[in-house]
């Protein structure tokens, strides 16, 4: 039998329907490996959610270059720790792959230099894209701002200015977006929210619903 174009045609088909397959099973093994990560490290929102609570009782008592510092914290360690950390470990064989692999690659690294593949999977799950994603009453995209809060954290630390109150106020604002949106977002599509400080079973409609029969039963 001789291999003509019906064959070639054929191959391509089953070379494309394999493509397709090892995506998706990529996929869904990256899915379950970041949910077993949030299943065992049920406090790893604290961190952030406390950074953000210095930093608005810090903004009250004036001290705005002590506020805007832990707004930068809470904003930079909501982002690795609790949305780009499960990514890096669902891509290791096993969790101490993945503390060492964390703290080679971007445990101390600002948010820009951060390798973009864990960014890229990131957008590939959740759909969240925070190149392009401007938030609310905003002219620059969340990288942008993130960037110039960045920058001015930097002249802090290596130039000792202070802040003045409003970029407080604007790392707050942000910190608050990171912690009472971003995270939620990414916790509610593996079937998580916070609650009590802490990352608990169930999606947002979950809570919304059993808040409402705990209402209607009172």
């Amino acid at each position: 039998m001789s291999y003509d174009e019906s064959d070639a045609l054929r191959d391509q088909e089953i070379t494309y329907l394999y493509e397709q397959f090892e995506m998706q099973y990529e996929s869904e093994f990256i899915y379950k490996r970041i949910e077993k990560f949030y299943e065992s490290n049920r406090e790893i929102v604290k961190a952030p959610l406390q950074n953000l609570l210095d930093s608005k009782t810090l903004f009250e008592n004036e001290y705005y270059t002590s506020a805007f510092i832990h707004a930068v914290i809470s904003i930079e360690v909501g982002i690795k720790s609790v949305i780009l950390k499960p990514i890096l470990y669902s891509l290791t064989i096993d969790d101490k792959a993945g503390n060492l692999l964390y703290t080679q690659t971007f445990k101390n690294k600002s948010l820009g230099y951060i390798d973009p593949l864990y960014y890229q999977i990131l957008e590939e799950i959740t759909e969240l894209n925070f190149k392009t994603k401007i938030r609310d009453n905003n002219q620059l995209t969340i990288w942008n701002e993130w960037f110039e809060l960045q920058k001015l954290r930097n002249d802090v630390l290596h130039q000792g200015i202070s802040i003045e109150k409003l970029d407080a106020e604007k790392a707050i604002n942000m910190a608050s977006y990171v912690c009472d949106e971003i995270i939620p977002y990414v916790l509610d599509k593996f079937l998580n929210h916070i609650e009590n400080g802490v990352i608990k079973d169930g999606s947002r409609e979950y809570t919304l619903r059993r808040e409402k029969l705990k209402n209607n039963n009172a």
